[in-house]
């Protein structure tokens, strides 16, 4: 029967459509398709050419099944082109839609069974080898899943330790701190200090524009008053705020070298120390003073 072949092949007229489901009505409207087993029995021997009904009921259910394997209807696909087959025993052809019908299905044992009924009935097809191909993977695929998974390692279960008696080690006194006063003597100093010093340097600055107003001759031979008396006022500021200046920053070394010349203060502590242990639980307390 040349006119069926793989999914691809020519589509049935129309007649050939009609005749077909009038005559697979009876037949197929009570089967099921085939279990998913690990044994399933041959195709029976062809015992020869089929009739002219059979062969267009054949045309029928090929084109019926090749149209639920489009939809991924696979089942329903191998019922119509088992049905085919059972029909017309000479399109070899059909073995092959069926064995791909029934990997895509999952039914591995059936498609085995179709492509080594194809390779003994057509052994001058050039699909022998691939076909050989493939029952060989299928093959080896159902005894991956027969076979039994490797038990599991059991786990390890470790011992549990031994309850540790735990003892914090006890802070180190730390110095006391030096006193702050002089730290304070010094700062206060140097503020003093600076002041004094930005001022002595504004009354220096007067002093010279005095100098200025009054000529190269002095404060003797000047004759302006006015720049006499701010010359004499500037002098005054000078003396005052440079000594100012002097016992601020006198102040400052005196306060630093009070602050790191002195002796630290003792401190005054407390502490509460835990102690754990498998039978014992509690908290120590010591000081100093």
């Amino acid at each position: 029967m040349s006119t069926y072949s793989q999914l691809s092949g020519p589509k049935a007229s129309l007649s050939a459509v009609t005749v077909g489901a009038v005559l697979l009505m009876s037949s197929i409207s009570h089967a099921q398709a085939p279990a998913a087993d690990t044994t399933v029995a041959g195709y029976p021997a062809c015992a020869g050419a089929p009739s002219a009904a059979d062969t267009g009921a054949a045309k029928g259910a090929f084109q019926a099944g090749q149209a639920a394997f489009s939809e991924g209807d696979y089942a329903r696909a191998i019922l119509y082109w088992e049905d085919a087959y059972r029909r017309d025993c000479t399109a070899h052809k059909l073995l092959l839609n069926l064995a791909r019908a029934y990997e895509s299905d999952g039914q591995l044992p059936h498609a085995i069974r179709a492509l080594e009924t194809y390779n003994s009935r057509s052994p001058e097809s050039a699909d022998v080898a691939a076909n050989q191909r493939r029952i060989e993977r299928f093959r080896k695929q159902l005894e991956n899943a027969a076979a039994p998974p490797p038990p599991a390692a059991p786990a390890a279960v470790k011992e549990p330790k031994p309850a540790e008696t735990v003892t914090p080690e006890e802070p180190k006194d730390s110095a006391g701190k030096r006193p702050l006063l002089p730290l304070y003597v010094a700062g206060g100093g140097f503020v003093v200090g600076a002041i004094g010093g930005l001022l002595f340097l504004s009354a220096q600055s007067d002093i010279t524009d005095a100098e200025k107003a009054c000529g190269s001759g002095g404060p003797e031979a000047c004759d302006n008053n006015a720049a006499v008396e701010a010359g004499q006022d500037a002098n005054d500021s000078a003396w005052l705020w440079g000594a100012v200046s002097i016992i601020g920053f006198v102040g400052t070394a005196g306060g630093a070298t009070w602050y790191f010349l002195s002796e630290p203060e003792p401190t005054t502590s407390a502490r509460f120390t835990p102690v754990l242990g498998p039978k014992v639980a509690g908290f120590s307390v010591s000081g100093s003073f």
